[in-house]
């Protein structure tokens, strides 16, 4: 499973698809072990929080577990 997607691609891929969801980033990007994440996050200047990618990461767990009790809001699974 992805470690919750937070890499630099799928920071710039959630930046892409969710941007409605982002904000200016205020103060220093998170630190950690991926230099490349930081580095993506201080060029395009904008927060992306997990909540925004929710879709994205119940479906990896779906996909992960191969149960539907990660399926989205709404759906009709029985």
């Amino acid at each position: 499973m992805l470690p919750w997607r937070f890499d630099a691609s799928h920071y710039q891929a959630g930046l892409a698809h969710h941007r409605e969801q982002t904000g200016k980033l205020d103060g220093r990007p998170a630190a950690g072990g991926d230099g490349a994440l930081v580095a993506a996050m201080r060029e395009a200047g904008r927060e992306l929080h997990e909540e925004a990618l929710l879709e994205e990461l119940l479906s990896d767990l779906r996909a992960e577990s191969g149960s539907d009790r990660f399926a989205p809001l709404g759906s009709d699974v029985s």
